[in-house]
């Protein structure tokens, strides 16, 4: 049985009754929605938190869907899929570097100047800029 992994959690904001986090994962959408996949994830989650879901697939395109929490208990999590699954392409190269921001103390990725990714470690970023290259 395929589960989510606790690392690929990001926490994006706490509401007064119900929380909205991030997953990105390399998962099937299919295997995200069967029974038990959020079983172990039951510290991040509570009944009527809104996962956001980003699936990358290994030939760069992905599969992107919100789910919400419909039920917890203290043996399983229950979510379903709010709207349809979004599908896209892998974007062309992009032209990437990545800089100190010493105000923060950390790097930021630009692709075509843009700010794709910032408060990571060197170590995080230069990973970042040589997976796209």
């Amino acid at each position: 049985m395929t589960r989510s992994s606790l690392e690929d959690f990001e926490f994006i904001s706490r509401l007064k009754y119900a929380s909205r986090v991030r997953y990105m994962t390399s998962h099937d959408p299919k295997d995200i929605l069967g029974a038990g996949y959020f079983n172990n994830a039951g510290q991040f989650l509570e009944s009527a938190d809104e996962i956001d879901i980003v699936c990358q697939h290994e030939d760069g395109s992905w599969t992107k869907g919100t789910l919400e929490v419909a039920a917890k208990t203290a043996t399983d999590i229950t979510v379903i899929l709010l709207g349809k699954w979004r599908h896209g392409t892998a974007p062309e190269a992009r032209a990437m570097k990545m800089q100190y921001m010493p105000q923060s103390k950390s790097y930021v990725v630009k692709a075509d100047n843009e700010i794709i990714a910032k408060n990571l470690t060197k170590a995080d970023a230069e990973a970042l800029v040589s997976e796209a290259a």
